[in-house]
């Protein structure tokens, strides 16, 4: 979330929702990176799940413009 660092994230770094003082810079999202990195050739794509409600979060969230390919990624979602 630190490219939206905005609503839904906080700069406090004691706060449930703290986004963390730079890309990358806690040690899970680190390992996440170089596990991604490390498969980037075999990688075609990855889902992850949340457990908040019940929401299709698709790339490029950061803004209002429109997406390529959105009606695939909701159908997408729906069907998982």
């Amino acid at each position: 979330m630190h490219k939206i660092s905005g609503g839904g994230s906080s700069t406090d770094s004691c706060s449930e929702t703290y986004s963390g003082p730079g890309v990358f810079s806690e040690p899970e999202t680190q390992a996440i990176l170089d596990f991604i990195t490390k498969i980037n050739e075999e990688l075609a794509s990855y889902i992850t799940l949340h457990s908040y409600s019940q929401f299709i979060l698709i790339p490029f969230g950061q803004n209002n413009k429109p997406i390529p390919q959105f009606d695939s990624y909701m159908d997408l979602g729906r069907r998982i």
